[in-house]
Formats: structure tokens, C-alpha cells, sequence
């Protein structure tokens, strides 16, 4: 079994100690020819890194410092627990379960994701005014909304920005079965199901064959959520399109 580390900077784990731990359970390390990728960090790490590699990938939380600690919900098994994940890795006693991945199109470009993409205003006091075209199998929902933004997410992504409402009221955040659209902060919202008035929701979940169509009124919002990327991309047109291509990820479950 041949595998690539791939540790975050802030993962508090020197490689030294990882070639050690991987020597000692038969693994090769290899950066070019391998078949799995293990992430060391936070969720941040794999959301960042996942799709960079077309092999399958085990998250591992890494270890914290300082007083401060993110929630981490991707990651699924500690530091610690290295040395016997890599034994299982190299009897290849795990499962691969593949994962959806979002592509969002804007003015030509084309973006992957495999947690959430989400549009905020920034540099302004005006609020975002746009209409969401969701279109899901014979359904089609429409939502006309004044907020700060929305958010488009899949499973993964949901465990985060997409749960804010949950985080505030301590709830531990869930993993949702599908897309999700969440508008935030919101001050007018007026939604319908195939031309049918409903009650107004902050956040609604489609199956994963969904498409998204958003239409800004107004130029004043950026779009954030692109992997590796610090700092938003002010949108230049008004449409947005966003669908999970599924199976687009390889996740190992051990």
C-alpha cells in the first residue's frame, strides 16, 4: 500500500513522526505514484486539499494548539488513532464511499467544491436582492429574497456555514441528504413551488439531481468558498448556476 501525507501547516504534526509511524506499519510513502491520500489537519485541510488527488482520502484531524479548537466534522478520526488506521490501510480493511462534488459556472469560469459555495456582501451597506431558480426533478422552486447572501452546499458542506442557525442554538450540527440553499440573514423572502405562494423557509434541501439558478438584481456581492482561495471574487454578471456531480470525491471510511 502506498500512500501520500499530505499535512496542513497548522496541523501540529512534524512528517519526521509520520514516516516513522508509516514505517513501522509497512506503508510506502510516495508523492507520485500511490494509492490513497491521507489529510492531516482540519476540516479546512480536506475541504482544501480533497480534490487535488483523484485516488481515495482519509481525513485525519491533526493536533491542536493554544486555546482555540474548531469543531472538526469531516475529520472522523484523531492523531492518535494513526497507527491503527495505517495497519488497517495496509490490510486493506476499509471501504471507499464516493462523495458529490459542486460545480458553480459565473461568467465563463467554472468552480468545484466539495463543501458549499456562498455569496455575501462586502463593501457595501446595500443588501443582495436576486431570485433562486431551483429545478428538481417535476418541482420547481422560486425564491425572491432581500438578505446578506446565500449559501449553496452538499452533504459535506452542510456541517458547516450551511448550520450557523444550529451552531447559535448549540445544536451539533447535521449532515443533510442532498443540495442545500440557505439564505443568510435574510429580510424579505417570498418563495413558490411551481407557481404555488409556500411558507417562507431560511434553508431548503433538493436531491442531488438539482439544478441552481441564481439571478442578482445588483453587482455588490462576491462569491467565496473556491478551495485555496483567502479572499472572495467580486461577481461580474448576474447569473449563477451551481449542480453536484456525484461521485466526484473518494472518501475512505474505516
Amino acid at each position: 500500500m502506498r500512500i501520500k501525507f499530505v499535512c496542513d501547516r497548522y496541523c501540529g504534526v512534524a512528517q519526521g513522526d509520520v514516516r516513522q509511524l508509516a514505517s513501522a506499519a509497512g506503508i510506502k510513502l510516495s508523492d507520485s505514484n500511490y494509492d490513497a491520500v491521507v489529510i492531516i489537519g482540519g476540516d479546512g485541510s480536506f475541504l482544501n486539499h480533497a480534490l487535488d488527488y483523484k485516488k481515495p482520502v482519509l481525513p485525519i484531524e491533526g493536533v491542536h494548539r493554544g486555546h482555540l479548537k474548531s469543531v472538526g466534522m469531516l475529520t472522523e478520526h484523531k492523531f492518535s488513532d494513526l497507527p491503527m488506521l495505517l495497519h488497517r490501510l495496509s490490510e486493506r480493511q476499509f471501504k471507499v464511499v464516493p462523495e458529490p462534488v459542486l460545480e458553480l459556472k459565473h461568467s465563463g469560469n467554472v468552480y468545484r467544491s466539495i463543501g458549499d459555495f456562498y455569496v455575501e456582501r462586502i463593501d457595501t451597506k446595500e443588501a443582495v436582492r436576486y431570485k433562486a431558480v431551483i429545478k428538481d426533478g417535476t418541482n420547481k422552486t422560486v425564491s425572491y429574497a432581500i438578505s446578506n447572501g446565500f449559501i449553496i452546499t452538499t452533504p459535506i458542506g452542510s456541517t458547516g456555514y450551511f448550520s450557523y442557525l444550529d451552531t447559535l442554538e448549540h445544536h451539533r450540527p447535521k449532515r443533510i441528504e442532498g443540495i442545500g440553499f440557505a439564505h443568510i440573514l435574510p429580510s424579505t423572502v417570498k418563495d413558490m413551488v411551481n407557481g404555488k405562494n409556500v411558507v417562507y423557509k431560511v434553508r431548503r434541501t433538493f436531491s442531488m439531481n438539482a439544478k441552481i439558478d441564481v439571478f442578482l438584481e445588483r453587482n455588490t456581492a462576491y462569491l467565496f468558498g473556491i478551495p485555496k482561495r483567502n479572499s472572495g471574487i467580486r461577481l461580474t454578471d448576474g447569473r449563477i448556476s451551481a449542480r453536484a456531480i456525484n461521485g466526484g470525491l473518494k472518501k475512505i471510511i474505516i
